[in-house]
């Protein structure tokens, strides 16, 4: 188990249950990580676009096999790549944050990494997953638009 954050006098794990336990009391679904599965917290038009793009442009290097996609509690997005490969979860940490997960909890994610915890992100009850369809560019330096 983890100490104490400077000046705090509770646990990381302590304040990691307790905001699992509040989410759950609010009726949301705790999605915890996977080993073969990056999950991307996206929070504007703009990242979830350059997400698609850079996928589409790492999906040789990284290996996914479909993207996943739903609308987070605060009408965002949640990505979930999955890998064809389980891959360690310091290498799962750096490419969220490569493909534009929210910073802030990148640094969380990284920080509980200490400790052994898996990433998770929290879906509404319910909440339909549907599958992005990525195009890949004609030209490696060149956008597309993506269906899905």
């Amino acid at each position: 188990m983890s100490g104490s954050p400077e000046g705090t006098g509770r646990s990381r794990a302590d304040k990691r249950r307790d905001t699992i336990t509040q989410a759950t009391e609010d009726g949301m679904v705790v999605q915890y990580g996977a080993a073969d599965v990056l999950q991307l917290d996206i929070d504007s038009p703009a990242d979830l676009e350059r997400a698609k793009s850079l996928l589409t442009r790492m999906k040789k290097i990284i290996g996914w096999t479909n993207v996943r996609q739903t609308r987070s509690r605060s009408g965002n997005w949640h990505l979930y790549v999955h890998l064809g490969n389980p891959i360690p979860m310091r290498e799962r940490m750096l490419l969220q944050g490569v493909l534009g997960s929210d910073p802030v909890r990148s640094i969380l994610d990284w920080d509980t990494a200490h400790d052994q915890e898996e990433c998770f992100l929290f879906e509404l009850p319910g909440a339909a997953a549907r599958v992005v369809k990525l195009i890949a560019p004609e030209r490696p330096d060149e956008d597309r638009a993506y269906e899905g």
